[in-house]
C-alpha cells in the first residue's frame, strides 16, 4: 500500500511536505510574516488590519463598508484589497480564529498556486516531473515569496494557472459551460484584492488566446476575439459588487484621471538588467540586508517588484525548452505562451520598452509599478521550462528516471529553500497585535483621533540595514500608532494607508503638512495646521521629535537606543460633532488655504455651497447615541438655527436625516460633514448607504444566479469536468 502510495501520489506528497515544511513555522507558535517596507510594513499597516476587519465582519455578518478609524472615516471596502468577498476568505476568516487564519491563508493560497500549476502542465501533456517542478516552482517563484506581505497580491497571483487551464478548455470547447467557469475564476482574481492583476492577465491571456487561435483555426479568430472579451465582461458583473464601489472611488480619488504617464514610468522602474535576477535573486543586491533599499526609486525600482528568481532548474530548462520548440517539435500552445512572455516582459520593461506608449490609456494608465507584468513573465516561463523537462526526461532512459526525479526535485527544493527560508522576518501574532508603549497611554473613544507626524527613523534602519537582526527596532517603531496600524490596537487615526486617497483627503493633508516645519530637531505646528487639528477632532499627536509650538502638552516619550517617540496633547480640540452660529463660504481651494489660518476653528465653519444662510448668536447642546462603522445619531438642542458639523468625511452614499426627515449634507471643514439645524430639540442621524455597492450586489447576484442555474442545468457536467481535471486518476 506504501509503495503504491509513493508511486501514484508522489507528486502530490512532495508539494504538500514543500510547502507545509515551509509554512508550519507560522502554525506553531501562531505567527506573521512582519516583511518592512519603505517607511512601514505594508503587512502591518495594511494587510494585516485589512483582515482583522474582514474577520469581525464575518463574525459579525455584515459588509465593513466604512471604517471610522482612520482618515475621518474611509470607504474601506471600496478599497478594493480586502478580498471580503473572495471565496477562500470567507471560509478561512470566517470559521478559523485570527491566529490560525493567517497561517492557513498563506497555506492554502501556496497550495493552489502549485497544484493549479500542476495540473495546468499535466494537461498540456508535459508529464508529471514537469507538473511537480512548475507547481513548486511557481509558488516559491519570486512574485510570491518577495510579496508574502501584500495579501491580497499572493492571493490574486494564485490563481493564474488555474485560469488558463480553463481558458485552455474553452479555447478547445468553446461552450458556456466553460465560458462561465472561466469568467468566475476571472471574477475571483477581482475579489481576491489586487485588480491590477485582473487587468494585467486580461491584457496578456487576451495575446495568448490570439496567438493560439491564429496558429491552430485562423477562420475561429473573430468567434475566439468575442468570446474572451465576453468571458471578461461576464466576470465584471460577477465582480460587480466590488467593481462599482472601487470605481466610485477612484473617480473621487487622486487618480480620476489615472495616473500621470511620466510619473507611471519614471517611478518604479524595472532595468533590463533586473533580469539577470532569473540566475539568482540577490545579484543586484536585496531588501533584507539594506543593500537594495535606495529611495532613488526612479533609477532602482523596489526589489521586491524587479525579481525574477524562478529556480536554477527552471530557468536552465526554459532554453531547452526554446530549442525544442523552434528547432524539433512545434506546439501551437507554447508559442502562443511565447508570444506571451515577450509581450509580457517588454510590458514590464516600462520606460525602457518600446511599448511604453500604452501607458498613455486606460486600463494601464490607472496602476503604478509596470514591473508587475514580471508575474506573468514567470509564470509564463514555467510553462516553457516545463517543455524543455518534459523532453530532457524523454532521452533518459526508463531505469533512470526515479533517480532523475529524485535529484531534480530535491536539488530544486534546496535551491528555493536557501535564497527563501530566512528571508522574510516572522513574528508571533500575539506580540505584533499587543499595544505599544504608547498606545497604553491614549484614551480610547470615537470622540477623539491621533495624528502621527513622519518618522524618518523607520527608513533610517531599512535603507540602510534592511531587517536583517532589526526585529526589535521595528517591534519598537509601532509606537508611531501611524495609518492604518492604529486599528490594530483600537485607536482611531486621523489618516490612512494611501491607497486610493480622496482629492479632499489629500487637499487637507497637503496643508497639514506644508504647515508643520522641523527645525534643529524640534516641530513648529503652524496656526494654519493647528486649526486643521482641531477641526478633526485631533487629540492626540506623536512626534519623533519635540514639539516646540504653543498649544501641546507632552504626555508620554518612549525610547530605544536613538529613537525616540514623544506622545503629545494638543488643546481644546473639537469634538466629533459641533455646532456653529457662525460660518464662511468656501468656493475654491485657495479658500480653504487662506481662511484656515485666520479663523477660530471652534466659533467658525468653513462651508460649500452655502452663502445666504442668516445665524444668530446662541447656545446648544450635543448628546452622543450611538456610533458605529457607517451610522452616527445625536440628539441636539439649539436656541438658534445652526450648522451641525460631523467629524466624518463627505463621501457619496452618506445620508442625514433630521427627526425622521432627510436633509441635505454640505462639505465643510475641507473633510467634514455639516447640515443646517433648526431651532429646537431634535434627533440627528447619519448613514451610509451606497448606492455603488447596493447597485453592485444586485448584479453580482442576479449574475451568479445566472451562472450556477446554468451550470445546474447543465446536469454538473462541469462538476464531472472539474474531476476529471482535478483528482489524480491519471498519475
Amino acid at each position: 500500500m506504501v509503495k503504491k502510495i509513493l508511486t501514484y501520489y508522489w507528486p502530490f506528497l512532495v508539494i504538500l511536505i514543500v510547502i507545509f515544511a515551509f509554512f508550519a513555522r507560522l502554525f506553531i507558535p501562531p505567527s506573521i510574516f512582519v516583511t518592512p517596507d519603505f517607511g512601514r510594513s505594508d503587512a502591518l499597516h495594511s494587510n494585516l488590519t485589512e483582515k482583522l476587519i474582514l474577520q469581525k465582519s464575518l463574525k459579525s455578518l455584515n459588509v465593513p463598508l466604512w471604517e471610522d478609524s482612520i482618515g475621518q472615516g474611509y470607504p474601506i471596502f471600496a478599497e478594493g484589497i480586502m478580498g471580503f468577498f473572495y471565496f477562500p476568505n470567507l471560509i478561512i476568516f470566517g470559521l478559523l480564529p485570527f491566529n490560525f487564519a493567517i497561517p492557513t491563508m498563506y497555506a492554502f493560497t501556496f497550495l493552489t498556486s502549485s497544484f493549479s500549476m500542476y495540473y495546468l502542465i499535466k494537461k498540456l501533456k508535459l508529464g508529471i516531473l514537469a507538473a511537480t517542478i512548475s507547481g513548486i516552482s511557481f509558488a516559491f517563484s519570486a512574485s510570491m515569496i518577495l510579496h508574502v506581505q501584500h495579501y491580497n497580491f499572493i492571493q490574486s497571483a494564485s490563481l493564474l494557472p488555474l485560469l488558463i487551464l480553463w481558458l485552455l478548455n474553452f479555447l478547445e470547447k468553446k461552450n458556456a459551460t466553460n465560458a462561465i467557469i472561466c469568467s468566475i475564476i476571472f471574477s475571483q482574481v477581482i475579489l481576491a484584492g489586487f485588480v491590477q492583476i485582473f487587468a494585467y492577465i486580461t491584457i496578456i491571456f487576451f495575446v495568448f488566446t490570439i496567438f493560439l487561435t491564429y496558429l491552430r483555426e485562423k477562420q475561429s479568430l473573430q468567434k475566439a476575439v468575442t468570446s474572451y472579451i465576453a468571458i471578461v465582461l461576464f466576470s465584471i458583473t460577477l465582480s460587480a459588487i466590488q467593481i462599482l464601489p472601487s470605481y466610485e472611488l477612484t473617480r473621487l480619488s487622486t487618480r480620476n484621471s489615472g495616473v500621470d504617464t511620466k510619473s507611471l514610468l519614471e517611478a518604479f522602474p524595472l532595468s533590463p538588467k533586473n533580469y539577470f535576477t532569473f540566475l539568482n535573486p540577490f545579484i543586484l543586491g536585496k531588501t533584507s540586508d539594506g543593500s537594495y533599499n535606495s529611495t532613488q526609486w526612479s533609477k532602482y525600482g523596489v526589489y521586491w517588484e524587479n525579481t525574477s528568481y524562478i529556480g536554477l532548474i527552471p530557468f536552465v530548462f526554459y532554453f531547452i525548452g526554446l530549442y525544442f520548440l523552434f528547432f524539433k517539435r512545434k506546439n501551437h500552445i507554447l508559442l502562443a505562451v511565447f508570444a506571451a512572455t515577450i509581450i509580457a516582459i517588454l510590458l514590464s520593461l516600462g520606460k525602457y520598452s518600446p511599448l511604453h506608449i500604452a501607458y498613455s490609456f486606460p486600463p494601464l494608465n490607472y496602476f503604478r509599478v509596470p514591473a508587475r507584468f514580471i508575474l506573468l513573465v514567470q509564470f509564463l516561463t514555467l510553462i516553457t521550462a516545463a517543455y524543455g523537462i518534459k523532453f530532457f526526461v524523454d532521452k533518459i532512459p526508463k531505469r533512470k528516471t526515479p533517480i532523475l526525479k529524485i535529484i531534480l526535485v530535491l536539488f530544486m527544493t534546496v535551491n528555493l529553500y536557501f535564497y527563501w527560508w530566512n528571508y522574510n522576518p516572522i513574528g508571533k501574532t500575539k506580540n505584533w497585535l499587543m499595544p505599544p508603549e504608547l498606545a497604553n497611554s491614549i484614551e480610547r473613544g470615537e470622540n477623539w483621533r491621533l495624528f502621527s507626524i513622519d518618522s524618518k527613523q523607520w527608513n533610517s534602519v531599512f535603507t540602510t540595514k534592511g531587517w536583517r537582526n532589526q526585529d526589535e527596532n521595528y517591534y519598537f517603531f509601532r509606537n508611531s500608532l501611524d495609518q492604518n496600524l492604529n486599528l490594530l490596537y483600537d485607536i482611531s487615526q486621523f489618516s490612512h494607508f494611501e491607497t486610493l486617497p480622496t482629492r479632499r483627503y489629500d487637499l487637507q493633508n497637503l496643508i497639514l503638512k506644508n504647515s508643520i516645519t522641523i527645525k534643529d530637531e524640534k516641530i513648529n505646528i503652524a496656526q494654519k495646521a493647528k486649526n486643521i487639528l482641531k477641526q478633526s477632532n485631533v487629540r492626540y499627536l506623536i512626534s519623533p521629535y519635540k514639539i516646540a509650538s504653543e498649544g501641546f502638552s507632552q504626555i508620554k516619550s518612549v525610547n530605544k537606543d536613538n529613537f525616540i517617540f514623544y506622545l503629545y496633547e494638543l488643546e481644546n480640540p473639537n469634538s466629533r460633532a459641533s455646532l456653529y452660529y457662525d460660518y464662511k463660504s468656501v468656493r475654491t481651494t485657495g479658500q480653504y488655504t487662506s481662511l484656515l489660518g485666520e479663523i477660530d476653528p471652534v466659533k467658525t465653519v468653513l462651508i460649500e455651497k452655502v452663502e445666504n444662510l442668516e445665524l444668530e448668536n446662541g447656545m446648544g447642546l450635543i448628546s452622543t447615541i450611538r456610533i458605529e462603522n457607517g451610522y452616527q445619531s445625536f440628539k441636539i438642542t439649539t436656541d438658534k438655527p445652526a450648522i451641525f458639523v460631523v467629524s466624518n468625511s463627505p463621501y457619496p452614499g452618506w445620508e442625514a436625516i433630521i427627526d425622521s426627515k432627510k436633509t441635505t449634507i454640505y462639505p465643510a471643514n475641507i473633510n467634514s460633514q455639516a447640515i443646517i439645524v433648526p431651532q429646537g430639540e431634535h434627533r440627528v442621524a447619519f448613514e451610509y448607504k451606497p448606492k455603488s455597492f447596493i447597485i453592485g450586489l444586485i448584479t453580482s447576484s442576479v449574475s451568479y444566479i445566472f451562472a450556477l442555474v446554468w451550470l445546474a442545468r447543465r446536469k454538473l457536467k462541469f462538476l464531472n469536468r472539474f474531476i476529471n481535471t482535478f483528482l489524480p486518476t491519471h498519475l
